[in-house]
């Protein structure tokens, strides 16, 4: 029904019928219709659900996910045995306990509380960069 779009392949502008622009445009807010326009023209964009190869954790989560966690409790950029040392001080901490906030980065697991599986994440990733 919509002459919909047409790409100029001798200087690449876009074109959009103004019936179709009209219509689109009055359903969604600019930054929805662009990324249907892109949708339309076969481009990638984030979140259509493709991490492109411009496209990681950190521009665009949506397509690509969240980023992993780095078991580097002391951020020296090495996981090594002074982060397993200082995990092990502070095991069984939990969520609640005074001056959570001061540990709660050494939860490599996100659940609430500091023991084993922290340990033993940081064990499983020993000598990494991050």
């Amino acid at each position: 029904q919509f002459n919909a779009v047409s790409v100029s392949s001798s200087d690449q502008k876009l074109t959009a019928d103004n019936e179709w622009y009209e219509h689109v445009s009055n359903l969604y807010p600019e930054d929805i219709y662009q990324a249907q326009l892109d949708k339309r023209l076969g481009e990638h964009f984030c979140g259509d659900g493709t991490c492109n190869s411009d496209e990681d954790c950190i521009t665009c989560p949506e397509d690509c996910g969240g980023c992993p966690i780095c078991e580097d409790v002391n951020s020296d950029g090495f996981i090594n045995v002074i982060d397993l040392a200082m995990v092990i001080f502070v095991q069984s901490r939990h969520q609640g306990d005074p001056y959570w906030h001061a540990y709660d980065h050494m939860d490599m697991t996100g659940d609430g509380m500091i023991n084993f599986y922290d340990v033993s994440a940081i064990i499983n990733n020993m000598g990494q960069v991050c």
